[in-house]
């Protein structure tokens, strides 16, 4: 089986600066940047995304004043794809990107122009899903796990992580409430107010790509913080075993942010895993459901294109 590894860049060139990528140490390709890359943040109507998906817009997709529920979604103008043959992968992998030879115009103590980059947004997925995102859900079926996308702001009190298959960089990726005021994401703020993380300017990245049992798939891993004991990351959150569901959210986060009798145990769609019968032995998947407008309207018809 191959994967699809895709990445997103924001650059702005000085003079010839590089970024390397890696693979368990072993070099997939050197990218010269020669011209600047933008990316912008897009509102999409929650509903155009539950479409996307197959299903009909519920309630959620409807503010209390009646205008649409809208998302935060990333858009960057470029990406770099890797198409890797599972053959070489082990059960636990390294992804790294790294930039080369960037420069300053410094002189004196100060300088007014520099390279600049930053690794956004990282995709992977099976070539298949890649094409098909909506396959996952008969996948997971026969598996006997449950896939389910929590939108961000349900979530994240309950430390469930980013979801299957991407790491996004904005913080309010899948964001379905209104901002606050330090959620205007203006140009001029900084980088830890908009991005998940610790994406910097000219910061290096290291991913980690694993192998899941349950899955029978490689994956990212899915880390988040684990906030009772402010450790900067915590457990893979992905395949909580679906009756333990209320006992880990409150065992591995902190207890004021849910009660146990307030959290309520996800349950198949019908409409997406229709013969998915829960039992003791399922677990819980979860899915970060705007990777399929990344999908559908930025990278699925580039890559083929390119391909």
């Amino acid at each position: 089986m191959n994967y699809i590894l895709a990445v997103s860049i924001e650059s702005q060139v000085y003079r010839t600066p590089n970024i390397e990528f890696r693979l368990n140490n072993r070099l997939l390709d050197i990218m010269d940047l020669k011209e600047n890359h933008s990316s912008e943040i897009q509102s999409i109507k929650k509903q155009d995304i539950y479409k996307l998906w197959g299903l009909d817009p519920d309630k959620s997709c409807i503010r209390a004043e009646g205008s649409p529920t809208m998302v935060d979604v990333l858009h960057s103008e470029k990406w770099m794809y890797f198409e890797i043959d599972e053959k070489s992968l082990n059960d636990k992998n390294s992804f790294t990107v790294t930039g080369k030879d960037f420069h300053t115009n410094y002189n004196n103590g100060f300088f007014s122009k520099m390279d600049k980059y930053k690794i956004l947004d990282v995709l992977f997925l099976p070539k298949n899903f890649f094409m098909n995102i909506r396959t996952i859900f008969e996948y997971c079926t026969n598996k006997n796990i449950l896939a389910d996308f929590m939108w961000s702001t349900e979530q994240r009190p309950l430390g469930l992580g980013n979801g299957w298959p991407m790491y996004p960089a904005l913080r309010t990726s899948g964001m379905t409430t209104k901002r606050l005021p330090i959620q205007r994401l203006s140009k001029d703020m900084l980088d830890e107010v908009i991005f998940n993380d610790n994406i910097w300017i000219n910061t290096d990245r290291e991913i980690s790509i694993i192998w899941d049992d349950r899955l029978e798939l490689f994956r990212l891993r899915n880390l988040v913080p684990n906030l009772e004991n402010d450790r900067p990351y915590g457990i893979d959150t992905d395949h909580i075993l679906l009756s333990d569901f209320q006992k880990y959210c409150i065992e591995n986060h902190r207890k004021e942010t849910a009660k146990f009798d307030q959290i309520v145990v996800p349950q198949p769609n019908k409409n997406l895993q229709p013969k998915l019968n829960v039992n003791a032995d399922t677990t819980y998947l979860t899915i970060h459901a705007p990777a399929i407008i990344l999908l559908d309207k930025f990278l699925k018809n580039k890559y083929i294109y390119e391909d």
